[in-house]
């Protein structure tokens, strides 16, 4: 079997031996589950997933991790770990052997862990089968900086149940700003490195996110925002991107790189379903105002519509031309408006995926789009937010908020928040002439 072919899979050699013999002695659990699967977390499940299985082998559950890969070979020899191919890979000084290929040699700590854990018998801490890896790893994240040193692009912001305070992403963290002068209200910390999404309960009580860490973590969770606890929902193998409450606050669904949406019970954490319907990352969800149906949008140029109480698929469009960012109920009808890299927006029924109308050959590619005012509210690639007329098919005004992409835009109760690439949110209200804009980042010293 020539070296080149294993070096595919080394990280994921470490698990095969989860099929060999029963479980070893405590220590070995606890050298498996707090240090060596973080390490195959962060350095190698990025390669070895559902979408990208390199050599075969996969990391994304426990169940894919027993599956031997192409090379047919089992890398451990329990309780030996110089006869054990794995061992040998990562400890051998010949840089084109060893492993991980083409990053620097793990650490010697790991590397003794690695040989303390085959010498121990090769053993894991126990977990379903159907349980990412990445759920093994549950340490809590790091803290946010005290002061940022520069800004964050800003991929999410949100309004609660009034438009008082907007809740916007930051660096392992949320930051909660007043909307009417950008004063730091608060910091809900132990939060992905990159959150992609934020919505508040109906009621305000709960602040749900998605986000992770590109190619390694992912993870939805709900934070109480009168004690602060929180709970995980659901952890992935890569970053999650939307996250949203059904209108009566009772369910919660995300969608992400998992190509999958999830459906789960807001007030238990109890996943309910979820719909693999897409071939790419799912971008978008959304719910219909009456509660019935679920909307997505994915990568794979379509968008889709759904039952919510039994996951059902009922509709597809699929006439973007590429990959569609965002697709959203139009209130008061039964259609949806979807936007995505073809820089068009388009309108269709959710009947029969028929099109209804679409404003074509924009000049920039729109990435959100929030209603409010009787507007659509779009965020666009060269750093404006329009407002949209889409019965007249109208751009009825631009707002030149920066230079660079406006990554999100939100509707409050009488509020349109946008956020952008420069850290600025900008805060749009009704009959004000310019939008109110502050830099979100807690501490910057300008």
């Amino acid at each position: 079997m020539p070296a080149s072919h294993i070096r595919w899979t080394i990280c994921s050699f470490l698990v095969i031996a989860l099929s060999l013999g029963e479980v070893g002695s405590s220590r070995a659990e606890a050298i498996f589950k707090e240090e060596i699967a973080p390490v195959l977390v962060r350095e190698c499940a990025g390669c070895h997933n559902a979408e990208k299985a390199k050599g075969g082998y996969r990391l994304d559950t426990v169940g894919a991790m027993l599956r031997a890969g192409e090379s047919g070979r089992a890398p451990i020899v329990p309780g030996k770990p110089d006869e054990s191919y794995l061992f040998n890979l990562i400890a051998t000084s010949d840089v084109d052997d060893r492993m991980p290929q083409k990053d620097e040699p793990l650490d010697s700590k790991v590397i003794q862990l690695v040989r303390e854990w085959i010498s121990s018998g090769a053993s894991f801490a126990g977990c379903d089968t159907n349980e990412p890896l990445s759920g093994m790893v549950a340490a809590p994240h790091p803290a946010p900086p005290a002061a940022y040193p520069r800004p964050l692009p800003l991929r999410a912001v949100g309004f609660g149940p009034t438009s008082e305070v907007v809740a916007v992403s930051g660096y392992h963290e949320v930051t909660v700003w007043k909307s009417d002068d950008g004063a730091l209200q608060g910091r809900i910390t132990n939060a992905p490195s990159s959150i992609q999404s934020l919505a508040y309960s109906p009621d305000g009580s709960l602040l749900a996110l998605a986000g992770g860490n590109a190619g390694r973590q992912g993870e939805v969770s709900l934070f109480a925002l009168g004690d602060g606890a929180k709970r995980v929902l659901g952890r992935f193998n890569d970053v999650m991107l939307k996250v949203t409450f059904s209108p009566d606050g009772k369910l919660l669904v995300g969608g992400g790189s998992d190509n999958s949406i999830h459906v789960w019970e807001a007030a238990s954490g109890k996943e309910l379903r979820v719909i693999q319907q897409h071939a790419d990352w799912v971008t978008s969800v959304a719910i219909t105002p009456d509660g019935k149906q679920i909307i997505s949008a994915s990568r794979d140029k379509t968008a889709r519509t759904y039952d919510l109480d039994t996951g059902e698929l009922q509709t597809t469009y699929a006439e973007h031309e590429g990959a569609v960012w965002v697709a959203l109920p139009v209130a008061g009808k039964d259609q949806v408006v979807s936007c995505g890299r073809d820089r068009s927006i388009r309108v269709w029924r959710t009947a029969d995926g028929s099109t209804v109308a679409k404003i074509e050959r924009l000049s920039a590619e729109p990435l959100d789009l929030a209603f409010a005012n009787e507007r659509l509210w779009a965020a666009f690639s060269d750093g404006t937010v329009r407002e949209i007329d889409l019965a007249k098919k109208a751009i009825l005004r631009t707002h030149k908020v920066g230079s660079l992409p406006v990554y999100t835009v939100a509707a409050g109760k009488d509020s349109v928040a946008a956020g952008t690439h420069e850290g600025s949110v900008h805060i749009f209200r009704p009959n004000a002439e310019t939008p109110f804009s502050f830099v979100a980042a807690p501490g910057l010293n300008r």
